[in-house]
């Protein structure tokens, strides 16, 4: 590929690639998929003039439009949303987890008068001392 040629590409792919409005992760599908269709394409016609890729593909906007349409966008979209919800409903497990422990402690702490001491084979000797 000759280097106005790779240009010409570069400059298709960052148009295309401000066209789509979705996540950054569909995005990123996409765009993998644009470039794998302009592979084929320059495999066919390796001479080509962006006047060739709009004829073709039609202009940016346009390309875009098109494949945020199709089916496996929404279905992308949902995915997207199933995982933005379990990370969530992760992330609020972990801090819930993180506050019980410190509660947990405080009333152990309180409760021994600010000192708890766990022996054995695990913790050989551990001591939290209160104020």
């Amino acid at each position: 590929m000759k280097n106005s040629e790779n240009k010409v590409l570069k400059q298709y792919l960052k148009e295309v690639d401000d066209a789509l409005v979705c996540k950054k992760s569909i995005k990123r599908f996409y765009m993998k998929e644009i470039k794998q269709i302009l592979d084929s394409y320059l495999e066919e016609k390796p001479d080509f003039t962006v006047e060739d890729l709009y004829r073709e593909l039609g202009k940016p906007e346009k390309f875009a439009n098109e494949l945020t349409e199709r089916d496996e966008y929404r279905t992308l979209l949902k995915q997207a949303k199933w995982k933005n919800r379990l990370l969530i409903c992760i992330g609020v497990v972990v801090i819930a987890l993180f506050v019980v422990s410190i509660v947990i402690i405080a009333k152990l702490l309180d409760l021994y008068g600010g000192t708890i001491t766990v022996t054995g084979t695990v913790f050989p000797k551990i001591q939290f001392k209160g104020i």
